[in-house]
């Protein structure tokens, strides 16, 4: 699907379980939707989709840049789908990086959710980002930390709700 999304739309993130990267070719039992999660569009280009759900807090002083660790976006009418992949990475402000639910995917292979050849993927993929954190610092655009969202993205809900 190639519709491209405006900036400050409402969308919905879905929450799909048994997709997976291309070069998994182990599937699990585990599919369907988790969950769906209304969005705002903050940026839709080929390269990046940058959403946010708004946090909420008055206190918007940039901590840390959070690299979720998930399917390639599968986009649709109303938003796109794509299954976290648990493995999480904190990038402090300073370049300190700590590596988050690492210990929860042999829990997910337990229940069914992940085979472990995702899990292989999954952490091979996550040391590949650490090493390229480590050699080339962030490769993204930083200038994202200075970003706020709109006034009046108060508390998203669901389209035509």
């Amino acid at each position: 699907m190639s519709t491209r999304w405006n900036r400050d739309e409402l969308i919905i993130r879905s929450e799909v379980l048994g997709l997976q990267p291309p070069a998994v070719s182990t599937t699990t039992a585990a599919s369907g939707m988790r969950l769906q999660v209304p969005v705002f569009v903050v940026d839709d280009r080929p390269e990046t989709t940058t959403r946010s759900g708004t946090s909420g807090r008055p206190d918007r002083d940039f901590r840390c840049w959070y690299l979720n660790v998930q399917t390639a976006f599968v986009r649709n009418e109303r938003g796109y789908e794509t299954q976290d992949l648990e493995l999480d990475l904190v990038v402090f402000a300073d370049g300190t990086h700590i590596v988050k639910d690492e210990e929860v995917l042999d829990d997910r292979v337990a229940e069914g959710r992940y085979s472990p050849e995702l899990v292989t993927w999954i952490r091979q993929y996550g040391q590949m980002l650490i090493r390229r954190l480590d050699s080339e610092g962030p490769w993204w655009d930083q200038s994202w930390a200075q970003w706020e969202p709109d006034p009046a993205w108060h508390h998203p809900a669901f389209p035509g709700s």
